[in-house]
């Protein structure tokens, strides 16, 4: 989710070619987010808050993470396919930021979900390191099952807050000042999910701000550049549209969570207006329409490019995880919607994925 910089990103950006398969891309630059196999995982020195000309490298803080957070972080990259975890490995640093926290608990962070999205990020500088900032507070408000202390929200819980999230930040970023009485309901969404551990929580979001740096890393070379790559050849084979839509570097060079850019969705361009009139069926109906178009991996994916590719690659990464992601039913309202069911060769979500590499096979274990 988040926020940042020439290359500080949150999004996805979809620059897939239809029905392709990429050839190999060119490898990342080894780095030392990773010791021995192991990801090594920093609290980030505060405050960090990069501006032009983006040169300005992140700095450990060298107080010790604690030992249930790195729990999760290893339970995920342990869960991670092969791929990913060499892409993780290729990143100069993987940070914890404490941006509206108070100490090094998450129990002293004070953020609102939207805000636990804005302070995770990836950044890929103009000489090309590559790092990643995870929020403390996705570790906060959490009941954490067995002995672990401090945990990474379930998976289900962590796809509600997300939606719940989005829709806040779309009211706050297209209504001059929040409705009175608007609240979503507190049963608004409700996903069904598999598995639904904090591992598979914390996986989604280091590839969602991974997503990011790898959009710069095929479409903006050498880092640095204006604008984007004309012929990106090292990605599925050079395509360089997203639905007929042409993908540049976005505006600042960053593209901050619920940042509506894509042209031709008008659910989602409704959605602000019925959230304000508190028309909560109607927004659930869009949400539908989203969900169960084909074309999109998330919500979040149909508001921009940058985003959708970025989620995209999220969801690639997930069903190709161990264990895989096997139910993701996005119950909205009355509506409901299995977003696996497009994880297929004839789906236009299946041909961004394709972008990624060859689609899993996906055990039929989802709930109709």
């Amino acid at each position: 989710m988040k926020t940042v910089a020439l290359i500080m990103i949150v999004g996805f950006v979809a620059l897939v070619g239809f029905g392709c398969v990429p050839p190999p891309s060119a490898e990342l630059k080894i780095g030392q987010a990773c010791q021995n196999g192991v990801l090594n995982v920093h609290f980030l020195a505060e405050p960090f808050t990069p501006g032009y000309p983006y040169t300005q490298d992140p700095q450990v803080d060298p107080t010790a993470v604690d030992p249930n957070i790195l729990a999760d972080l290893t339970a995920a990259f342990n869960s991670a396919p092969p791929f990913f975890k060499d892409q993780l490995c290729s990143l100069n640093a993987v940070f914890i930021s404490r941006h509206g926290c108070t100490g090094y608990d998450p129990s002293t962070c004070n953020l609102r979900d939207n805000e636990v999205a804005d302070n995770s990020w990836g950044f890929r500088e103009p000489d090309g390191d590559k790092y990643i900032g995870i929020s403390l507070g996705l570790w906060s408000n959490t009941t954490c099952q067995g002995t672990q202390r401090i945990c990474a929200p379930p998976f289900q819980t962590y796809q509600t807050r997300l939606i719940r999230a989005l829709m806040d930040r779309t009211v706050q970023d297209k209504l001059p000042s929040p409705p009175p009485g608007y609240q979503l309901p507190t049963d608004f969404a409700s996903p069904t999910v598999s598995p639904n551990t904090s591992a598979m929580s914390v996986l989604a979001t280091l590839a969602h701000e991974f997503g990011h740096i790898y959009w710069w890393h095929n479409f903006v070379e050498p880092p640095g550049s204006e604008h984007a790559n004309p012929v990106p050849a090292a990605f599925c084979g050079g395509s360089f549209s997203w639905e007929g839509t042409a993908v540049d570097v976005p505006p600042n060079r960053w593209v901050p969570f619920g940042y509506i850019a894509q042209p031709g969705v008008p659910y989602v361009a409704q959605l602000a207006g019925l959230l304000g009139s508190r028309s909560y069926g109607a927004v659930a109906d869009n949400l539908h329409q989203i969900y169960s178009s084909g074309r999109w991996a998330s919500a979040l994916a149909a508001y921009s490019p940058d985003e959708d590719f970025v989620e995209t690659f999220q969801l690639y990464v997930l069903v190709n995880a161990n264990p895989g992601l096997q139910i993701l039913r996005i119950n909205v309202g009355n509506r409901s919607d299995d977003l696996l069911q497009s994880v297929n060769a004839n789906s236009e979500l299946g041909r961004k994925l394709r972008c990624f590499g060859a689609l899993p096979q996906l055990q039929l274990r989802r709930q109709r």
